[in-house]
């Protein structure tokens, strides 16, 4: 398997070129009673950067298992990639590591392109 490929375990490498074309992660196997206040404090522990946390919920409380964390550029995104690769939440005693992917790539943000003229004009 090379550097570059996702593994079933962990997910996208952060060595992965992927990684800088996305503004947007998808975190996989976060706790079911892991907390939004709890998932924020440990990624504030590996970035500085400002980002927009999604954690979708099963009820008030449980976790539906993922969450997505937004950037305003991939090196920064990549960058947490990095520091995510492999982790757990120190603050549960989960034994699975948390699975990260690219979520939303830079070509998705922009706008479409205008549509060919199809006709002539005579």
């Amino acid at each position: 398997m090379t550097m570059e490929a996702g593994t079933e375990e962990f997910g996208l490498h952060p060595n992965s070129a992927q990684w800088l074309s996305s503004t947007k992660m998808m975190i996989r196997n976060v706790p079911a009673r892991c907390t939004e206040t709890e998932l924020r404090s440990f990624l504030e522990s590996l970035t500085s950067t400002e980002y927009v946390l999604e954690m979708p919920k099963t009820s008030q409380t449980k976790c539906k298992g993922y969450a997505f964390v937004e950037m305003c550029d991939p090196l920064s995104l990549a960058a947490l990639a990095e520091a995510l690769w492999q982790q757990r939440l120190p603050t549960r005693a989960s034994e699975r590591a948390l699975k990260i992917h690219p979520a939303k790539f830079v070509a998705e943000m922009l706008p479409p392109a205008p549509a060919s003229k199809l006709y002539f004009d005579l």
